[in-house]
């Protein structure tokens, strides 16, 4: 199996803007990112994302859009999972396994439709 790929972001550098397709997965080595959603034409802070945690999974478990823009705060480092190396991961789970995941996501993506970045 090949070695992880690493990518590093520059501080205010973006990872992953909304709306776009998603084929990855990221874990923050070192550094700390940002989560926009756009209100009113301008980009709001909705949260932030910390060493050991992931990035974009949402979209990269249920193959929709982007659903938030990630930017970095500071210089960051981080870990890149591609989606075959996922799949193959989860192909060898029980079927009860995937059903899990595909219900966890589809429930966080509507709360999280619910939520309205505030200006």
């Amino acid at each position: 199996m090949a070695s992880p790929t690493t990518v590093f972001v520059n501080k205010d550098q973006y990872l992953i803007r909304e709306g776009e397709e998603s084929n990855e997965v990221y874990i923050v080595e070192e550094g700390s990112l940002g989560v926009f959603k756009v209100k009113n034409s301008q980009e709001v802070k909705i949260g932030t994302i910390f060493e050991g945690e992931l990035v974009g999974e949402m979209s990269f478990f249920d193959n929709s859009p982007r659903c938030a823009t990630i930017k970095a705060l500071t210089d960051s480092r981080l870990l890149v999972i591609p989606s075959s190396k996922f799949e193959m991961y989860v192909n060898k789970q029980p079927k009860w396994f995937r059903t899990l995941l595909e219900t966890l996501i589809d429930r966080i993506r509507k709360a999280s439709n619910r939520v309205k970045p505030e200006v």
